[in-house]
């Protein structure tokens, strides 16, 4: 009984968790979506007092590697992917207006951290 109640537990923590991992390239633009608005809301608090401090230009940077490679291994991921790019594409063409929002906020507050004191800390 107890080995039938550990199978079916550790089958319905399987199930569990491969549900909430993104499946496919529409749930990883999702994904790489809220990557960027937790970095700009990173950089935002930045750069709130005009001054970057250490902790925070670590924080920037490292905001900034894990972007990177979500995006490296996503291209890499897709690339080849005809079927996949379709499907990106047409996830664009719905929510450009959401996305441009998104990317333009990214990058206007991105460019905002030259213009703080300490900037040099931080190495795009």
């Amino acid at each position: 009984m107890k080995s039938n109640l550990f199978f079916i537990f550790i089958i319905s923590f399987s199930l569990t968790i491969y549900s909430c991992k993104p499946t496919g390239p529409r749930q990883e633009v999702e994904r790489l979506s809220k990557k960027i608005v937790e970095h700009t809301k990173i950089l935002n608090k930045a750069i709130e007092d005009k001054k970057i401090t250490e902790q925070e230009a670590v924080e920037i940077k490292t905001a900034i590697i894990d972007l990177q490679k979500a995006f490296i291994q996503f291209d890499k991921k897709y690339k080849n992917d005809p079927d996949a790019q379709e499907i990106i594409q047409i996830y664009f063409k719905d929510k450009e207006a959401e996305l441009e929002k998104i990317y333009e906020n990214y990058f206007t507050t991105l460019m905002e951290v030259y213009n703080c004191e300490g900037s040099e800390k931080v190495i795009f």
